[in-house]
């Protein structure tokens, strides 16, 4: 990967960081729900697996974006 397209990844990265945190909160809201059926429903325990595992990685997501958007840059550094 060019050392550019490397830098526009990180803004993003920094600028979804709040993003993945939402996704990563609905996913495991999801997966709970589906663990804990209301009456007459059943319990989906593969769905609220994946929901589990996306959750996770967007949370790994979020804090490599918070990292990113922490992190002291070399081109704030020539600015002064």
């Amino acid at each position: 990967m060019s050392p550019t397209a490397r830098k526009h990844l990180r803004r993003w990265l920094g600028r979804l960081t709040f993003s993945f945190f939402i996704i990563a909160a609905v996913l495991f809201w999801t997966g709970y729900k589906d663990l804990r059926p209301g009456p007459g429903e059943e319990v989906r325990s593969t769905r609220a697996l994946a929901c589990f595992i996306g959750g996770g990685a967007c949370l790994a997501l979020a804090n490599a974006g918070m990292r990113e958007r922490h992190r002291a840059r070399d081109d704030d550094d020539a600015r002064g």
